[in-house]
């Protein structure tokens, strides 16, 4: 196992570089000058030149890279080059936030998804499945941005049952979390069915049948347990890209979480260490999310664990 762990993790360094290298690039060709950004249109052509000297911008794009690399080996994420704000110290405030939408997004997701995976499986082509499948299609193809906004129009501005943006109180989270997991909940709902109607057939679940034992006792003993290798999966990912900070759901409740951050400081502002400072959490919380999906798979699949152990 530590074998298998190490030889994950020494693979992590390898795609990080390639994301934060991409997302770079990106930013370095977009035009605009973050100079410009800093000190306006209408200043001095010396001063200017002085801040991009002050910030290496006129250096090569390589260099500039290097020097971000060398900064996140000593945990230093620099400064903002509008408000001059320590990187790192602002995504530590910023941190806990999106850390509390994305867990209560992904409770909501998975209790909603599960149960209603669950129920359209042992239901199957019945109106309830209907129903269920109904759901389903609304969930997933139902925008982001199109749901928050409804969402505030229907509680907030007709029913002024909840604050439609900031972070007041816990019920500040009702309307962020629903937007935020009923994609997620779409979709985890989807897998818990189909793996449930995989799992429905098999012997060991006939033989439990035979054996006499409940029918809540087969349905979470031998079924949902038989089932959770994917489902489990799903809900991680997920977790992880919440994690990242949703920019949009961030956006739309002015949320002050790591999501809004980088939109409105880093991207509209065109700061380059903001988004550079993001971009690399954000791939490594991703990749700790798969890294901790791993760990579930050894714990939960027995075949996986024996072949691991003899490595």
């Amino acid at each position: 196992m530590f074998k298998f762990l190490l030889k994950r993790i020494l693979s992590l360094i390898p795609v990080l570089i390639g994301v934060t290298l991409i997302a770079s690039f990106l930013v370095y060709i977009i035009p605009g000058d973050p100079a410009t950004s800093m000190a306006g249109e209408a200043v001095n052509p010396e001063i200017l030149q002085k801040i991009r000297d002050h910030y290496g911008l006129d250096k090569p794009f390589i260099h500039q890279y290097f020097i971000f690399l060398k900064r996140v080996v000593t945990f230093d994420f620099g400064e903002s080059f509008i408000t001059g704000d320590n990187i790192g110290e602002v995504i530590l405030e910023r941190l806990p936030n999106t850390f509390i939408l994305a867990i209560s997004a992904m409770i909501y997701a998975s209790v909603l998804g599960v149960f209603i995976g669950v129920v359209s499986a042992l239901n199957r082509n019945t109106w309830i499945d209907r129903l269920a499948q109904y759901f389903l299609l609304l969930g997933i193809s139902t925008p982001v941005f199109f749901l928050g906004l409804i969402l505030i129009f229907i509680f907030s501005v007709k029913l002024k049952l909840f604050s439609g943006t900031g972070f007041n109180n816990i019920y500040s989270l009702i309307l962020p979390a629903i937007t935020l997991g009923t994609q997620s909940a779409a979709i985890i709902a989807r897998i818990t069915r189909s793996t449930i109607l995989d799992v429905l057939p098999l012997d060991h679940v006939r033989f439990a049948k035979a054996k006499g034992l409940s029918y809540h006792k087969i349905i979470l003993k031998h079924v949902l347990y038989n089932s959770s290798i994917p489902i489990l999966t799903m809900i991680v990912l997920d977790l992880g890209s919440y994690l990242n900070g949703s920019v949009i759901t961030e956006t739309i409740f002015g949320w002050p979480g790591i999501g809004s951050y980088i939109f409105y400081d880093g991207i509209m502002k065109r700061d380059f260490p903001v988004i550079q400072a993001v971009v690399f959490l954000g791939a490594l919380i991703f990749l700790l999310a798969n890294l901790l999906t791993d760990i579930i798979y050894f714990y939960l699949d027995p075949r996986l664990k024996s072949k691991i152990d003899s490595m």
